[in-house]
């Protein structure tokens, strides 16, 4: 039998055929081919394998309660857990997990003394946007060298943008 009508007759994909011939649950023949060996199954062996696949219980974890010797025969048998509880339990894991880990934003300095921003205190101070400051500091509108990691960004250059942006109200706000 060719790959394909093996795989078949075994109601498995060709790629887990060939797993299982790779791990020599089954054995293969080669033979020279058109396009250099093929491989062919034998009928009887595959009988063989076919039968040893149905009489195995498929995705069955083996129990280890009552093991003879195993550490875990003494514990007590774990009861069945409710979903309440399992999406109380994860709650309280990602509660947990959430708390463990770094706060989702470093907390901002006093914005009114600092001199020179980050791009993120420059959009809380201005009001803009992250990506709106990031696409100025690349389009060249907003002078921001990098410094580290980052850019930084001097006030009085993130005043003069600011004032750019909104011409009209670059001087006194005077409406009436």
């Amino acid at each position: 039998m060719t790959k394909e009508q093996a795989a078949e007759y075994l109601g498995v994909s060709v790629r887990t055929l060939q797993r299982y011939t790779q791990e020599h649950r089954v054995q293969v023949a080669y033979i020279k081919g058109k396009r250099g060996q093929e491989a062919v199954y034998d009928p009887a062996e595959l009988e063989r394998f076919k039968a040893e696949l149905e009489a195995a219980p498929s995705h069955v974890k083996p129990s280890v309660a009552g093991v003879a010797g195993d550490a875990r025969e003494q514990s007590t048998a774990l009861a069945p857990i409710q979903s309440s509880e399992v999406i109380d339990r994860l709650a309280k894991a990602l509660e947990a997990f959430r708390d463990s880990g770094k706060p989702d934003h470093a907390p901002l300095a006093d914005l009114a003394v600092k001199m020179v921003l980050t791009v993120q205190e420059a959009a809380a101070l201005s009001g803009l946007s992250r990506r709106t400051l990031a696409e100025a500091i690349h389009a060249g509108k907003l002078h921001a060298p990098r410094i580290g990691k980052g850019f930084k960004i001097r006030r009085a250059d993130l005043e003069r943008f600011v004032d750019s942006l909104f011409p009209l109200f670059a001087g006194n706000c005077d409406n009436g």
